[in-house]
């Protein structure tokens, strides 16, 4: 598989492919990564999956690039598309000499905030689609606890009792959650997927599950990753997101972190639990509840 990669990547970028080397960091999923060092010293990233179904994102990831454009997305190399007998194959830049956080400090979480700013005002929000169409069962993380309420439980973040008590009030503040917009939206931001330039701006990586949507949506899922990295408490971090969104996160989160572990991605499960330990407690109190 890695021989018909690196063919790939050679036709690609009309170069040989002298050498292959880890990227910073290693994802959460099992997608193939590699920089491939060209002949001319060049460096491109490399991605590719290992099975079909993460070859979809990948698919989706290559469409937003190819129709896409904007200084907060690395430079676009090429693809290779999926077919019935060949799996897609996603090269970029090389983004290994950007400072890759955390740790975090004020002018990074500033720089990221205003880029932010700039991908939902970009006109790039028209190439993706809504945020109903693409994930149709963001919301319902609240109901899935419902109907098995010890995929939550088990993580002993909150007692049964806490959670039969405020239930009823996370499905109500997710009903009324303004998720509906028209903005480009990442809606996986996490330090993992974003780097800093020598110049201080910001570039987003894995565009799988771009859409149209509200951008608070953005910061509200971005919340629990940064309060995590920094120790800092959401309320202190600035950012005024709607008590339905927070809902939303804690859901999301609430309705996977106590699954089983997944074999072939098997560090999922681990960060779900540390994003819904902040994501959890933060929502209640938007709601006005007593955290667990």
């Amino acid at each position: 598989m890695i021989d018909d990669i690196v063919a790939t990547v050679e036709g690609l970028t009309g170069q040989a492919v002298v050498a292959r080397h880890d990227p910073p960091g290693s994802g959460y999923t099992p997608a193939i990564r590699f920089v491939a060092e060209l002949d001319s010293g060049d460096r491109v990233f490399v991605k590719a999956p290992p099975d079909r179904h993460i070859a979809s994102w990948i698919q989706q990831e290559i469409t937003f690039y190819r129709a896409a454009e904007g200084p907060y997305l690395p430079r676009f190399v090429g693809a290779r598309d999926a077919t019935p007998t060949d799996r897609p194959v996603l090269v970029i830049e090389d983004l290994s000499a950007a400072r890759w956080p955390p740790p975090w400090d004020d002018d990074a979480v500033g720089a990221v905030i205003e880029t932010l700013g700039r991908v939902h005002a970009s006109p790039s929000g028209a190439v993706v689609t809504a945020l109903g169409a693409v994930h149709p069962t963001l919301q319902r993380g609240w109901h899935e606890v419902a109907l098995e309420p010890t995929v939550l439980t088990r993580t002993g973040l909150c007692s049964p009792e806490w959670l039969r008590d405020v239930l009823p009030h996370f499905q109500d503040a997710v009903r009324r959650a303004p998720l509906a917009g028209d903005s480009l939206c990442h809606l996986d931001v996490r330090s993992d997927n974003l780097c800093l330039m020598a110049d201080g701006s910001v570039r987003f990586v894995d565009w799988n599950h771009a859409c149209r949507a509200n951008p608070d949506l953005d910061l509200a899922f971005w919340v629990p990753s940064l309060a995590h990295e920094t120790g800092v408490e959401p309320e202190e971090l600035g950012l005024e997101v709607d008590a339905g969104l927070a809902a939303v996160v804690a859901g999301f989160f609430a309705a996977r972190a106590g699954l089983p572990v997944i074999p072939k991605a098997p560090r999922v499960r681990g960060v779900q639990r540390d994003l819904l330990a902040v994501a959890l407690p933060w929502a209640a109190r938007c709601c006005g509840f007593v955290a667990p």
